[in-house]
């Protein structure tokens, strides 16, 4: 399982919805099953204490009611006295034990014995003319004097299968004789009809588990042996068909046993299970099929991105998928195909300006040429320069040969001491163009001298003071300044004593930076400040405390040793 679970995703789309789907179904049928059982015993097992609830009722009134017929024959005078002496009042107790047994006399059998057990009086004349004292009915009426007992009978001496007794006393105190009311099977079963159900078995018991009654009577004794013996060994009562409910009737004293057929029987369950299995298995064979379907239908476009993405991997940018449906993998489709053709356009401009930058090499390298001859020119003017005493000349051309190789270096920072010498050849060219219109000073430079720096990013500033902020003096004034703020950033500082920046001017500075209009050499320089170290670094422009203005260089300290 674990295997088949790190496999394919196909596989796994299927045996996840198959498992989500069949597990779900087994377990809602297994439940249903033993769901539906239980509410179906439960409710036979409330019908069966209905049922015995209203036979217990019947067979307790019956009882009641006889045993108020015995006490008032016991407390009748000429009964017990007839009983005892024989005498002239038998029309009398006829009377009082007809008038006594009316309206139970449709049931039952009521009978009148003497002490000796002899018949005396009658409401039917199949009774039996003498009952023993010693043991039966008799014997335990004598043994409980104040109470009705109820016995079952053995059927040899009449076709009761029940009779109540009760002891009748003289005056003296002394046994006058014996009531008995005896009841048949067919009585009973008139009396009991319709109170425990059509199809189920009342089985009535005496105290000791004896049959008494059973409305199944070919089932009598052979049902109240079976459930005898299961009440012996302590077992509880149960059949494979039928369920069995107990009852005490208290005023009796007898015991009814109701057995029902059960709902769920062993064949019963046999064929549910079976319908259940035969439903899980189509279900099962259904999940399968939509399992399948679906898998396919989730795991054919993805195989056809993997292999698409396999191909763009390899280059082939031409690479498409067929968009077959509307849903999520269709706009999957539709923004892979997207993303080939972004990629294949941005390639094309990778290859483009990869060719341009080429092209700008190449005319770099070509450009790097002039630079070279123009430095051989000017050392052959410097030479010329001193051989003819024009002295003039030479400097001029041995400084700005010096600048042109600076410029054509492959070096992109130089220490702070080099700009300053480049920047020192710069200020004599223009001195001797200039002579005697400005001064110029360093001052602060000495800690900073091994800072790296940009080359060539202070002779535009200074280029900038002197043509700008001096055009129009005759003694003006140039100095750079370096030092540190508070963030340990270094400050080159480029200030001349001119006529300063214009309010407009100053304003367009601090907020958007010089333009590549008017001040080439300056916005050349904040754009490399800014490229090279972020867009925190570049020029500051303001006006001095008294006139002129300055231009300061920021950037952050890099010493020579850890650049």
């Amino acid at each position: 399982m674990k295997r088949a679970f790190c496999g394919t995703f196909r596989n796994r789309i299927f045996l996840s919805m198959l498992l989500l789907t069949v597990i779900p179904l087994i377990l809602c049928s297994v439940l249903l099953i033993v769901i539906f059982r239980a509410r179906m015993t439960e409710s036979a097992h409330q019908e069966a204490e209905l049922l015995l609830d209203a036979t217990a009722d019947s067979l307790g009134a019956l009882y009641r009611t006889t045993e108020q017929v015995g006490q008032s024959l016991a407390k009748n005078a000429f009964i017990t006295d007839e009983l005892e002496s024989g005498g002239a009042f038998r029309q009398q107790v006829y009377f009082a034990l007809y008038d006594a047994t009316e309206g139970l006399r449709a049931h039952m059998q009521f009978d009148l014995y003497d002490a000796t057990g002899a018949l005396r009086y009658s409401t039917s004349g199949r009774a039996a003319q003498s009952l023993p004292t010693d043991w039966g009915i008799l014997y335990a009426a004598e043994a409980e004097p104040d109470a009705l007992v109820l016995r079952g009978t053995d059927g040899t001496q009449s076709n009761a299968i029940l009779q109540a007794a009760r002891l009748l006393r003289g005056s003296s105190g002394e046994t006058a004789g014996y009531f008995v009311g005896s009841l048949t099977g067919e009585s009973l079963s008139e009396l009991l009809h319709g109170s425990y159900g059509t199809q189920n078995t009342l089985l009535l018991l005496d105290g000791h588990w004896r049959p008494i009654y059973c409305s199944h009577a070919a089932e009598t004794e052979r049902l109240a042996s079976a459930l005898r013996a299961m009440l012996l060994q302590g077992t509880p009562l149960y059949s494979d068909d039928y369920s069995f409910t107990t009852r005490q009737e208290p005023a009796s004293g007898l015991f009814l046993v109701l057995r029902q057929p059960k709902v769920f029987t062993v064949e019963t369950m046999r064929l549910l299970t079976s319908v259940t299995a035969g439903i899980v298995l189509a279900g099962v064979a259904l999940c399968i099929a939509v399992s399948l379907r679906l898998s396919r239908q989730l795991s054919e476009p993805i195989g056809q991105l993997n292999a698409a993405i396999a191909k763009v991997e390899q280059g082939s940018l031409d690479t498409r998928l067929e968009r077959n449906s509307q849903d999520e993998l269709g706009q999957l489709a539709e923004n892979f195909n997207r993303m080939v053709q972004r990629l294949r356009t941005y390639m094309d401009r990778l290859v483009k300006g990869q060719r341009d930058l080429d092209e700008a090499q190449i005319r770099m390298m070509q450009a790097q040429l002039n630079p070279h001859f123009l430095c051989n020119t000017l050392d052959t003017m410097k030479w010329i320069g001193k051989m003819h005493g024009v002295p003039e000349i030479s400097k001029m051309s041995m400084d700005l040969a010096d600048i042109l190789r600076s410029s054509i270096s492959t070096e992109e920072f130089v220490p702070l001491y080099e700009e300053l010498e480049l920047l020192m050849r710069y200020i004599s060219i223009q001195r001797i163009r200039f002579p005697g219109r400005f001064t110029y000073t360093v001052s602060g430079c000495e800690p900073y001298l091994d800072c790296m720096i940009p080359k060539l990013i202070l002779q535009p500033l200074v280029e900038n003071a002197i043509l700008h902020g001096l055009n129009d003096r005759d003694n003006g004034s140039i100095a750079v300044a370096v030092g540190e703020t508070a963030q340990q950033e270094l400050c080159i500082s480029v200030s001349d004593d001119g006529c300063g920046l214009s309010e407009e001017m100053l304003r367009r500075f601090q907020s958007e930076g010089p333009g590549s209009g008017g001040h080439l050499g300056l916005y050349n320089v904040n754009v490399i400040l800014k490229k090279y170290y972020g867009p925190d670094y570049g020029l500051r422009f303001a006006n001095g405390a008294g006139c002129g203005a300055v231009v300061t260089a920021v950037l952050p300290i890099q010493r020579r040793d850890s650049a």
